[in-house]
């Protein structure tokens, strides 16, 4: 798990640097016969972004805990779950953490 994950976060990192370069990918190989557009790539691309490491974050894919008590909580409250097991039964960082580690 960790070297698949220290490989998609170097996967992630590199194309962070440059959106472009997976876009022109994107287009000219892997959906070429899609009729896709570079710039709306390279847009889609950048926008992705901040959806994948949030500010402040140690690294992509990277959350706060805490957020499984809040926000999770509250979804599963409007879907009829009315009890979440304690955070640490569902949520185990440390394998993104030896990754990131391993990375910098």
């Amino acid at each position: 798990m960790v070297g698949y994950l220290k490989a998609l976060v170097r996967g992630l990192i590199e194309n962070g640097k440059d959106p472009k370069v997976a876009a022109q990918l994107i287009v000219d190989k892997y959906g070429a016969d899609f009729g896709l557009e570079l710039a709306q790539q390279i847009r889609q691309n950048e926008l992705g972004q901040p959806l994948i490491q949030a500010a402040g974050a140690p690294g992509p894919f990277w959350f706060d805990p805490a957020v499984v008590q809040t926000t999770i909580a509250a979804i599963a409250k409007s879907a009829g779950i009315t009890t979440m097991p304690p955070t640490q039964q569902i949520v185990d960082l440390g394998p993104l953490e030896e990754a990131l580690a391993a990375i910098k």
